[in-house]
């Protein structure tokens, strides 16, 4: 068996975080065996199982330091990770011989996989206090962070292990949206069949429908069944990026599979039984589109069972430098060419806003290992490849833009074009009115700074109309500036 690979023994209180670190583990080639409690710990260990030991400082009433007392006086050498949420404890050897390494809570799921990489040659081994090791979960755990947006994820992640709901994930381009619906995936108990993942806005928008559930037709008189991809994800998990541009009658089926674990492939006239989780994502506004008449209030709840948010880049900053570190790994062939950034780079890097997110941040590290072959990537090279990013993003947002009535009618017309050969539901006209008049009277009152007297006058409608409106549309007005 490759030396590398650990039998694990998890003590963690936190059923979440002991099932978050299991399945990270297991999917980095690991032997685990988990519980919460610190008797059946100390069982296993005293029989000699177990490579190294995973321990939560609060199993014991004491501090954490009484049961690596106990660990050590009952296996010397075994290597033991204190998990704890203050910093009160040290890395070292202690005085039976056992490295004893802690990892404060919330801790980063790529630091303990690869710290345990390295205690395979545990004898000659030296770890610092702040020693960052990712290699090792390079191509097994692509979700990387430590910040608390992420740590939110890995949670949420464990709370879905042992169910089947329904999950939409929402998130700009380039956040991981795939990568993070196929953790889910991989951490469920559907982790040994197939997750299919559909791409919606990469398949032509008239054969959507036929590429989800299939289609039956006839050549020369033979009844001939093309399986869709629910068929291939029988037993297993679809993944449907960007669900929002689902026709309408792709919505209806989806509607009905959800409804009834069964659906229809089109052209065909009966119901095919179907055991499928369905995990969905979405850069836009559902609800929005809900208000607009373009996505179904009835589907839109079905798939909103569970909901994740996964953050954009610049709302987790802290987490670059792990980023960095991970494509820069990636990136590099040989271990004598890697490269590393400069603190001074890194920290610009921090404050860049990262409009393409993650996806964004990996072509650039890719661009700066390929171009500059320094050992040491400077603030001034990080400056110049930024700035050549800045200009080409900026030459794409500086076209002319449409004229306001030319912004309504693309809208409508992509509207309509959505409904195809059905017409929109009744109501169309207060809709579109409502769309219009919520921005319109909110920016209006933030210019007169809340006085409705004046905001009607600039408006030119009557005072009295103007509060029954601010009242229908739920329009906020500032207290005290009326």
């Amino acid at each position: 068996m490759d030396e590398t690979i650990k039998k694990i023994l998890v003590a963690e209180g936190d059923p979440s975080v002991r099932t978050v670190i299991s399945r990270a583990l297991s999917r980095a080639g690991h032997h685990v065996r988990s519980t919460s409690s610190s008797y059946e710990l100390m069982k296993w260990i005293s029989k000699g199982q177990g490579e190294v030991a995973i321990v939560d400082a609060t199993l014991t009433l004491g501090n954490g330091a009484d049961l690596v007392s106990q660990i050590s006086q009952s296996r010397p050498k075994l290597p033991i990770i204190l998990l704890s949420t203050n910093n009160v404890f040290s890395s070292t050897n202690n005085e039976q011989g056992n490295l004893f390494k802690h990892v404060s809570k919330p801790f980063d799921l790529d630091e303990l996989i690869g710290l345990i990489k390295s205690l395979s040659t545990f004898k000659n081994v030296q770890i610092s206090q702040n020693t960052k090791v990712s290699k090792g979960i390079v191509d097994k755990l692509p979700l990387l962070g430590n910040s608390p947006a992420m740590q939110d994820i890995y949670r949420s992640i464990a709370r879905l292990t042992n169910s089947d709901s329904t999950v939409i994930i929402s998130g700009e381009s380039g956040t991981g949206r795939e990568l993070l619906a196929k953790n889910i995936h991989d951490c469920s108990q559907r982790r040994n069949l197939l997750f299919v993942s559909v791409k919606l806005e990469s398949v032509p928008s008239e054969l959507i429908t036929k590429a989800i559930f299939g289609h039956e037709h006839r050549i020369s008189g033979e009844r001939i069944i093309s399986p869709g991809k629910l068929s291939l994800a029988e037993k297993g998990t679809l993944f449907l990026d960007e669900i929002s541009i689902l026709s309408l009658e792709a919505q209806a089926k989806m509607l009905k599979l959800l409804r009834e674990n069964a659906y229809s492939p089109v052209g065909g006239q009966g119901l095919v039984p179907s055991d499928v989780r369905i995990i969905t994502a979405t850069k836009r506004n559902l609800r929005s589109l809900v208000a607009q008449g373009l996505f179904r209030e009835d589907l839109f709840y079905r798939l909103n069972v569970v909901p994740l948010r996964l953050p954009p880049l610049r709302e987790r900053a802290e987490d670059i430098p792990t980023l960095i570190q991970y494509f820069v790994q990636l990136f590099h062939t040989s271990k004598a060419s890697s490269s590393r950034f400069s603190p001074e780079a890194i920290s610009r890097l921090k404050i860049y806003k990262w409009p393409g997110n993650i996806r964004e941040l990996k072509n650039f590290v890719q661009r700066v290992c390929v171009l500059y072959t320094d050992e040491l990537i400077s603030d001034e090279i990080v400056k110049t490849s930024l700035l050549d990013t800045y200009e080409n993003q900026k030459e794409i947002k500086e076209t002319p833009g449409d004229g306001l009535a030319q912004t309504i009618d693309k809208h409508l017309e992509k509207y309509f074009t959505a409904h195809k050969n059905t017409l929109p539901a009744s109501g169309l006209y207060e809709r579109i009115l409502r769309e219009i008049e919520q921005p319109l009277i909110s920016r209006t009152l933030a210019a007169t700074k809340g006085n409705q007297i004046k905001a009607a006058e600039v408006l030119g409608i009557n005072r009295n109309t103007l509060r029954a409106k601010i009242r229908k549309l739920d329009v906020r007005v500032a207290r005290g500036n009326r």
